[in-house]
């Protein structure tokens, strides 16, 4: 397991415990581990940040259409089809792929 697995899995056993979420509430949680998966056993730096950033591309696609089970703020029925809110804080690592 290379570093940026334990550091990416770290963070997201972290936010469970803090936050009592759950994979799946379309929470960041979903894109961190998205990313987590995607920088399993990549070593060059920009292969994995291309990796995780398509990976939480994919997790904003997957789970657009679903209702937020988190940030109620938005009620089930408005959550549906919006992109999670967590997106914009990750929606593009590309600055980073460029070291």
């Amino acid at each position: 397991m290379g570093s940026s697995n334990l550091i990416l899995g770290g963070a997201t056993e972290s936010m469970i415990q803090r936050g009592k979420g759950q994979l799946g509430d379309k929470t960041i949680l979903d894109a961190v581990d998205a990313a987590r998966v995607a920088a399993d056993g990549i070593e060059d730096f920009r292969d994995l940040v291309l990796a995780a950033e398509a990976a939480v591309a994919a997790a904003i696609d997957k789970y657009r259409d679903q209702p937020s089970r988190r940030a109620r703020i938005f009620g089930e029925r408005v959550s549906v089809g919006m992109i999670p809110v967590w997106s914009l804080s990750c929606v593009s690592l590309k600055p980073w792929s460029e070291f």
